[in-house]
């Protein structure tokens, strides 16, 4: 759909880009040398792409998600920023885990949904955040996001945030999003104990038919539980994030109170 929609895109790359693009960049290569037929992209997994001559859309076999990720190249540790001037780098991106064990329906993230969680090993992690954290100076809002960061062990949040703590700005934000069904009452006094100032749950809708249609997991109940629980362990900052236009979602749905 998207080659279709859009005229000015030839070729998208489904999934982990890192050895996708690897080898199309090797093939587009080596292509330069000779005819360019593009013949070689079909032997690349992971590929969509306008056939020669604009005659309908090739789609190569699928790619496995990476399993091992310490071969996954950073880009804060291998220097791929120096030449950027630093007034324009305002923040940083840093990745602890890939996968998601659910199946919302409606995440753009599809090739990373109902997988098994895979971690960055924690100290790569941690040396990217003292390499970037030095270069940003004082930071003044920290986001866990991605949905599943409060399915992180809470001794590696720890770290994480114990890492944080000494590079925060006065009257910093430290936000975290979670799924309602994935916090109680210890584990939201536990973020606030580690630093945690802002929750934001993943509500989605509060009536009871509906989660259902996205594949979603919390009850109306668990949603008013962890948001009591959170104002329990001190949240004063809360979120909540809904979504409108779900199909059979009526307007009598948006205006209705909680059920």
């Amino acid at each position: 759909a998207m080659l279709v929609d859009h005229g000015y895109v030839d070729l998208l790359v489904r999934g982990e880009g890192e050895e996708t693009a690897a080898e199309l960049l090797y093939e587009l290569q080596w292509n330069a040398k000779r005819e360019p037929d593009a013949s070689g992209l079909r032997t690349v997994a992971g590929l969509t792409y306008r056939a020669p001559g604009g005659d309908g859309v090739i789609r190569t076999a699928d790619r496995s998600p990476i399993a091992d990720l310490t071969g996954v190249p950073s880009p804060y540790l291998g220097n791929i920023f120096d030449g950027v001037p630093r007034e324009i780098l305002y923040g940083a991106t840093l990745e602890t885990n890939r996968g998601c064990p659910y199946g919302c329906t409606f995440c753009d993230w599809g090739s990373a949904t109902q997988q098994k969680i895979r971690k960055f090993d924690l100290e790569r992690v941690r040396a990217e955040l003292r390499a970037e954290g030095g270069a940003l100076g004082a930071l003044e809002t920290v986001y866990l996001g991605g949905g599943t960061p409060t399915l992180m062990r809470p001794r590696r949040l720890r770290a994480l945030l114990d890492d944080v703590r000494p590079r925060l700005a006065e009257g910093a934000e430290v936000s975290i999003e979670a799924n309602p069904e994935t916090v109680d009452a210890r584990a939201l006094a536990d973020l606030r104990e580690m630093g945690v100032n802002r929750l934001s749950l993943g509500v989605q809708s509060f009536q009871g038919h509906l989660p259902e249609a996205l594949d979603r997991a919390a009850t109306p109940d668990q949603v008013r539980r962890a948001a009591d629980c959170a104002r329990a362990a001190g949240f004063t900052d809360l979120s909540i994030a809904l979504i409108f236009g779900i199909p059979s979602q009526s307007p009598a749905d948006i205006l209705a109170a909680p059920a």
